[in-house]
């Protein structure tokens, strides 16, 4: 029989394979998992049943008035997983019953094997005889047993599969993500408490895990309603539909289910209750449905409002002056190519105005360095209410400043430059020691209309604005020049 046991282990893959489809065929995998490993588990015990019979008898096991099938090796594997069936509930006839398929699947495997007739013959007798041993020593371990000694067996196995279960549960609930479990058609098949808490902050952890006439009683020592107002209160999730609920994440989305196998992730934002905004990175996946059972979708929220709040404070450092809430000079000059490359584009005006404040390195030295702050500060506040949404206003450095106007011609550029610079000469800052009052130069330059012109840069309009700038310091300050 070495050449049947180097067959069946040769060939475990196959029979694996057999044995599951005959479960989901004839309906027997709603009663167990359809995980390859599992079968595969099965099929190598029970190989490994066979090889110690032979290696026991050496011979077709025929059967005796005095043998007995408990202590048979043939018998051993199964008996172990006919007390793990009888434990989850599974009768004796629909155990034996289904074995008959795994009967079926060693028998069919030989006879595909090629083995002359006569040795399959001697093999398939074998195997056939192998096969009522085990099932001789089921019948004989499952009639041993007392309905008491039953009844206790499944109390047992019913207690390790509810802490199985509370264990599961208090994970589930530990979870810091709100997970939210879907059906396949995007019904809310369960949530956590971190998700219910979305949506109503009175919920407790394990609120919905209890039995129907426990979350009854629960329910009523936990609300002035009525148990079923309350239970109504708990149930209020399940069956229902997502944007139900959240809203504010399927609304994102227009979310029904993910299609396929593909995971999905983005963000969205969720307006508490308090009036804040957090923000979440939603992850979106079909489940892993390893026993073919629990076909949904599996949302998981990971609360990244720190992360966006930390990400938008190093944008604003990054492009933002801190002093004064102008743009920083690196991030001025990248908006104003941008500006001048769309002038240059489509043939349009641009201009440009550099501003620096008068005698500023007297006020530092007379009032101190926090009192030019706050005169730099005061100067942007000024400055930025007067221009257009559209204008860009920068920090070139130290008290000097500029700003670009798109859709502005130097005519109109001057005009701005000049409301500036009388707008300025009125602002006064009171210091502990006196009145400060202050003044600005600024120079102008710009482009024409010139569709296809792109000789013309940034730092090229800025060198022009500075000499303007400069004849408006040489003619006495507290003036605006156009380079010409």
């Amino acid at each position: 029989m070495q050449n049947l046991i180097d067959l069946l282990k040769s060939g475990e893959n196959q029979l694996m394979r057999r044995i599951l489809a005959y479960a989901r065929r004839f309906d027997y995998a709603k009663y167990t998992s359809t995980l390859e490993e599992a079968w595969r588990m099965s099929i190598a015990g029970l190989t490994d049943s066979i090889e110690k019979s032979w290696n026991f008898y050496g011979r077709v096991p025929e059967f005796g008035p005095d043998d007995d099938f408990r202590s048979d090796p043939a018998a051993y594997f199964g008996i172990l997983e006919a007390q793990r069936h009888r434990e989850r509930g599974v009768s004796l006839c629909m155990f034996l019953s289904f074995f008959k398929y795994y009967r079926q699947t060693y028998m069919d495997h030989v006879r595909e094997a090629g083995f002359e007739q006569e040795y399959m013959e001697e093999a398939l007798r074998f195997l056939m005889c192998v096969f009522d041993r085990m099932e001789i020593a089921y019948c004989d371990e499952w009639s041993g047993k007392s309905c008491n000694e039953m009844l206790l067996e499944l109390q047992a196995a019913n207690r390790y599969m509810t802490n199985e279960k509370n264990a599961y549960l208090t994970v589930f609930e530990s979870v810091s993500s709100p997970i939210i479990l879907l059906d396949a058609e995007g019904g809310i098949v369960n949530l956590n408490y971190q998700a219910a808490v979305l949506v109503d902050s009175a919920i407790k952890p394990g609120q919905n895990y209890y039995s129907t006439n426990g979350m009854r009683q629960f329910a009523a020592m936990h609300s002035d309603a009525s148990g079923d107002d309350a239970m109504a209160q708990i149930n209020r999730f399940t069956g229902s539909r997502l944007n139900e609920h959240f809203g504010w994440l399927s609304n994102s989305l227009e979310f029904s289910g993910v299609n396929g196998d593909n995971s999905l992730i983005y963000e969205a934002e969720y307006p508490a209750p308090n009036g804040e905004k957090r923000c979440f990175e939603v992850q979106i996946s079909r489940m892993l449905d390893v026993s073919e059972k629990f076909a949904g979708t599996l949302i998981i929220l990971n609360d990244i409002t720190e992360r966006r709040n930390m990400l938008e404070d190093l944008k604003f450092l990054a492009t933002v002056d801190p002093l004064t809430g102008a743009y920083n000079r690196r991030h001025f000059f990248d908006l104003a190519r941008r500006e001048l490359l769309r002038a240059q584009r489509y043939g349009r005006r641009l201009s440009l105005i550099e501003a620096d404040l008068d005698h500023f390195k007297e006020i530092n030295d007379t009032y101190g360095h926090h009192v030019g702050d706050e005169v730099l500060k005061l100067f942007v506040k000024t400055v930025a209410d007067m221009l257009r949404t559209s204008d860009t206003l920068g920090r070139l450095g130290g008290e000097e400043f500029a700003v670009i106007l798109p859709e502005t011609p130097q005519e109109a550029a001057f005009e701005t430059a000049e409301r500036i610079r009388r707008r300025v000469a009125e602002l006064s800052y009171t210091s502990e020691k006196g009145e400060v009052r202050f003044s600005v130069s600024i120079g102008v330059a710009g482009i024409e209309a010139c569709e296809g012109c792109v000789e013309d840069s940034v730092e090229e309009l800025l060198k022009r604005a500075d000499f303007a700038l400069y004849d408006a310091k040489k003619s006495g300050r507290n003036s605006v020049k156009v380079f010409s």
